[in-house]
């Protein structure tokens, strides 16, 4: 069976080394907006996408367009600094499947463990039966 497929939006250089880092387990790329994310949607769709919040255009824009051209199938990861009730609605009403609470004084290396954790545990819950974890918020939960 193929590894799951990870596209990481993020417009950090942090971004290539949580691809590198998920490679072991997934087949990874990164893109920086939006507008290089659909570039690379028609070429290949993902199975998993991490998206920060704080892209240009916003990650939760990113959603609602990619649920207008039809790629609903997607299980879309939101990483926020600040996540508010009203942008956990906005994000489960635009088709996010989990959001990923991500404090700006975060280290990198925690981050980077918390998205490899939590891919782990989407792919669980999309194929295998389902994980949980305190960080991982499930927005069919909220």
């Amino acid at each position: 069976a193929d590894a799951p497929s990870v596209l990481i939006v993020d417009r950090e250089r942090f971004s290539t080394l949580i691809a590198k880092m998920l490679s072991s387990k997934f087949a990874t790329d990164t893109a920086v907006d939006g507008i290089q994310t659909i570039k690379k949607l028609r070429l290949e769709v993902p199975d998993i996408m991490v998206v920060d919040q704080d892209i240009p255009g916003s990650g939760i824009r990113l959603a609602e367009l990619i649920g207008m051209i039809g790629l609903q199938r997607i299980a879309i990861i939101l990483t926020s600094t600040m996540p508010s009730p009203d942008t956990i609605i906005r994000a489960k009403n635009a088709g996010i499947s989990t959001y990923l609470h991500n404090p700006k004084n975060t280290r990198r290396h925690q981050r980077l463990v918390c998205v490899i954790h939590l891919a782990d545990v989407l792919c669980r819950e999309l194929d295998y039966g389902s994980g949980g974890d305190e960080n991982v918020r499930t927005l069919t939960k909220v």
